[in-house]
């Protein structure tokens, strides 16, 4: 665990390295071993920002993508803000995207148990 000071915040980074086989994240059958960060408000705990960093030795693909959240009006947790990505191929071919969220809402459902 680290900490640092962002936008007037303590912020606390921790990072992970998967190791568990199958990994989560597969090509085929292939694991996708990842590692990335964890970064929380330090006196609160809520999520700032998650980055997850894949590499495929098979084929040299790279993949990174970082999501960072944010406060919404209508919900009491932080939501995702944006997400970007990038892949590289063994070449140095880079794509990049980037993906924006808002008009966040809640859906809701209810049911009931009927007796036979």
């Amino acid at each position: 665990r680290a900490e640092s000071r962002a936008d007037g915040r303590r912020v606390a980074t921790y990072d992970f390295d998967e190791h568990a086989r199958p990994t989560v994240v597969r090509a085929g059958t292939r694991d996708l071993p990842a590692s990335g960060q964890v970064r929380l408000d330090a006196e609160n705990g809520h999520l700032l920002e998650t980055s997850l960093e894949l590499v495929d030795q098979a084929t040299g693909l790279r993949g990174r993508m970082v999501v960072t959240y944010g406060p919404s009006a209508r919900f009491d947790v932080l939501v995702p803000e944006s997400m970007q990505e990038s892949y590289t191929s063994k070449t140095g071919e880079t794509v990049t995207a980037e993906a924006v969220y808002s008009n966040f809402r809640r859906f809701e459902t209810a049911g009931r148990l009927v007796p036979n």
